[in-house]
């Protein structure tokens, strides 16, 4: 072995010890990662959300994960554990399935931030609320339309009844062009083209 060889040993010695010392330390750190701190990144990550849907997902996680839940460790973390809290949420807090599937969208996406920073190997909260629905034999009924007949039963009723009057123009409009509250108390005459 010449003096080069002896040289690069070294130096990749070196660097294997610098990188192990950082592993390790990053490893003894990650152990005591906390479901509760994993969403205090994505509060920071998180964009692309409306303002009404952002607070409702923070709502949920501070209501539900944050105060126990939240305290796990994601070393320790398994589906079982995932699926024991949405029982949890049944059982104990009597939250109804579409509360607990409002749970579950942020909590989920959460735990894929663990996975996607390598501190997760998987998603344990994947197919969890399918499980709990199938579980639970929860039926969510979807949401219809109102028909033609209703939709007229309902404007009559607003335009006859003193004291819902004053909504006919606002319910009248939703239930013709298919506006979302959101949408509707955000119109403006501006944005109307009679032509």
């Amino acid at each position: 072995m010449c003096l080069g060889d002896r040289r690069i040993y070294l130096l990749t010695a070196n660097v294997a010890s610098h990188c192990w010392s950082f592993a390790w330390q990053n490893s003894f750190l990650w152990g005591f990662l906390t479901i509760n701190d994993l969403y205090e990144s994505w509060l920071q990550l998180k964009r692309g959300l409306k303002d009404n849907t952002f607070a409702n997902y923070k709502y949920m996680y501070m209501q539900f994960v944050e105060p126990d839940f939240g305290k796990s460790r994601i070393v320790d973390l398994k589906r079982s554990d995932i699926r024991g809290f949405y029982n949890y949420l049944v059982d104990e807090r009597n939250l109804k399935y579409n509360t607990i599937d409002s749970v579950h969208t942020v909590l989920h996406q959460v735990l894929e931030l663990g996975v996607e920073d390598e501190y997760l190997r998987y998603n344990p909260s994947d197919n969890a609320l399918k499980e709990l629905k199938k579980a639970r034999n929860v039926e969510v009924d979807k949401r219809r339309a109102l028909t033609v007949p209703e939709m007229e039963l309902f404007e009559d009723f607003l335009s006859k009844n003193p004291k819902y009057h004053r909504w006919y123009p606002i319910f009248t409009v939703m239930l013709w062009t298919g506006m979302r509250v959101g949408e509707i108390t955000g119109l403006r005459w501006s944005d109307i083209d009679l032509e």
